[in-house]
């Protein structure tokens, strides 16, 4: 389907995508979001009080986190591990690739959580991408996990962030 400049609706623009609203810029997702790999820990580092960790199990997928983690850790975890209002945690490694990506959004948490070290944490940065957007393209099929992601010797699959 072509498009002239002249056929668009008013408030458009043609972009190498297609028409886009005009006030929407084209980027590459590493501009406007961080990837980062969570916390690890030992079985000594694990309590009943600590601080609250989303692993695996606790992507539900469909946007949806478990409210009731399953592991809590008792050792300093630094701030730029701990989640904040609308981060979006992905699954990245797995014995399937294609449960590589299932992901969930942390929402409405009270006090201080972190994520595993197999899971993603993927945070707008800046202004210019909206939250809902980062969280609809991730669950599209305009992010293929399965491309980005590679077998290890365990015959785990595991994201490659660069």
């Amino acid at each position: 389907m072509s498009h002239e400049p002249n056929t668009l609706p008013d408030g458009y623009k043609m972009t190498e995508l297609g028409p886009l609203p005009a006030h929407w810029q084209v980027v590459r997702l590493g501009e406007v979001v961080s990837l980062d790999r969570g916390v690890s820990w030992s079985k000594a580092d694990e309590s009943r009080s600590g601080i609250e960790v989303i692993s695996i199990p606790d992507i539900l997928g469909d946007g949806r986190v478990s409210p009731f983690p399953r592991v809590r850790i008792s050792r300093a975890i630094s701030q730029d591990k701990l989640l904040q209002e609308g981060d979006i945690l992905l699954v990245g490694s797995s014995g399937s690739v294609h449960n590589l990506g299932r992901m969930g959004i942390v929402r409405d948490w009270k006090g201080q959580i972190t994520f595993a070290s197999f899971t993603v944490r993927a945070r707008a940065v800046g202004a210019k991408l909206s939250k809902t957007f980062l969280a609809w393209l991730l669950q599209s099929s305009w992010v293929p996990f399965a491309l980005f992601s590679k077998r290890a010797a365990d015959g785990k699959y595991n994201l490659q962030l660069q």
